[in-house]
């Protein structure tokens, strides 16, 4: 009895040993990639724990099913594929990465890109603006740093145009975030701002002259439209008294509202004078307003924005270099 129980466990045994794996098999299919560079980075359904490097025509393992493919490299846009996989069948993946210049559209969601360069957060502001993160003081103009999961603050600090900032929840930690913050005042915005008296020269923080233009225009212009409805009175006036002046008939009375008349075209002139030299002087402080907008510039000039390849391409020596395994020679 004992032998036979013995028997029956061995068998079972070498039936679990010898046909699991057969049947684990036929739950399982292959990729193969056909690209055009030495290794990518590949990543299987975010699952970023089994981030793994292989090169070209390689071939992995996948289970049966949708599966969601990463395929990145640094220096190019990453490139995304689901793969329908059925058992024991072979799926060929194919794609060109070119050599491109980095850039924010292609370090978004690049997982090699942050491997290669080492970091996975750039700041880019204006070139003499310092940036603060948390408590550190990361540099002027460009800064990198590897964020973990949690709560940041970057700060922004200007001595020109004061102080800004960036508050932000980050929950990833393997692709890169590319933050973009600046203080000085751009030229096209300053331009356009012109249509507004002191509008420009407030934005460029030229405070002195944006009251000036403002205040000028708008009293000058508020005058003129005050003398303007007063000379639209007055005028209203002379038309009555020359009107009666037509259709009377008593001498003595013409003789009145003669002098009534001429008195009053002359008052009629007063106002209309004082309307268009206030109407004038409005037209001359806008355009003032508006050749200033457009000639003056702030202190420390514009804003000058460098491209993140800029950064990238004058810092190499301090972000990182590539390993051997992640060298991405690019095939003619």
């Amino acid at each position: 009895m004992a032998y036979k129980r013995v028997r029956t466990c061995l068998f079972i045994f070498l039936a679990t040993l010898f046909i699991r794996p057969f049947i684990f098999a036929q739950e399982i299919g292959f990729v193969k990639f056909d690209l055009n560079v030495d290794s990518v980075s590949i990543i299987i359904n975010n699952d970023f724990n089994g981030v793994r490097t292989i090169s070209t025509e390689d071939s992995i393992s996948l289970g049966k099913g949708l599966n969601l493919v990463n395929l990145s490299v640094p220096f190019d846009r990453f490139y995304e594929v689901y793969v329908q996989i059925i058992p024991g069948k072979t799926k060929v993946v194919s794609h060109e990465f070119s050599e491109k210049i980095p850039s924010k559209y292609i370090l978004e969601r690049n997982y090699a890109a942050a491997r290669y360069y080492n970091v996975n957060a750039f700041i880019i502001t204006d070139s003499d603006s310092k940036i603060t993160v948390g408590n550190s003081t990361l540099g002027v103009g460009f800064a990198k740093f590897t964020q973990k999961i949690g709560l940041y603050s970057i700060l922004i600090e200007n001595e020109d145009f004061g102080t800004s900032s960036i508050n932000y929840l980050n929950n990833d930690r393997y692709y890169i975030t590319l933050f973009e913050k600046y203080t000085r005042p751009e030229k096209p915005t300053a331009q356009f701002l012109s249509i507004i008296p002191g509008g420009s020269q407030f934005y460029k923080k030229q405070i002195g002259k944006s009251a000036l233009f403002f205040s000028g225009t708008t009293v000058f212009f508020g005058v003129g439209i005050s003398a303007n409805n007063s000379y639209k009175k007055e005028l209203q006036t002379f038309n009555e008294l020359k009107e009666q002046y037509n259709n009377t008939e008593n001498e003595s009375l013409a003789f009145e509202l003669g002098n009534q008349v001429e008195k009053q075209q002359k008052e009629v002139r007063r106002k209309d004078n004082m309307r268009r030299a206030f109407f004038g002087l409005g037209i001359l402080s806008y355009s003032l307003n508006i050749f200033d907008a457009f000639k003056s510039t702030p202190d420390g000039g514009y804003r000058k924005e460098q491209p993140i390849e800029f950064y990238l391409t004058n810092n190499q020596e301090t972000l990182g270099s590539a390993s051997v395994s992640m060298r991405y020679n690019f095939k003619n």
